[in-house]
């Protein structure tokens, strides 16, 4: 939890977190992909080799939380 601090997207600690354990309104927007695909191949000896790795689909989660001290 501590090392979203040192990344790099955000300005000090993660802002995700004042929606739950502040009274400050935030919206926000998560985007998830659903699937994974690729390529699997299976040789003479029965080794399988996959490649081709790619996520597609997406999963969107809003939230949306008004200001409890403003009402806004």
């Amino acid at each position: 939890m501590l090392d979203v601090i040192d990344d790099s997207l955000m300005e000090g600690a993660n802002e995700a977190c004042i929606a739950c354990h502040t009274k400050v309104g935030v919206n926000i927007t998560w985007t998830k992909n659903v699937y994974l695909e690729f390529t699997a191949n299976k040789n003479e000896t029965g080794v399988w080799t996959l490649t081709n790795f790619a996520a597609g689909g997406e999963n969107v989660t809003y939230v949306n939380s008004s200001n409890e001290w403003t009402n806004s």
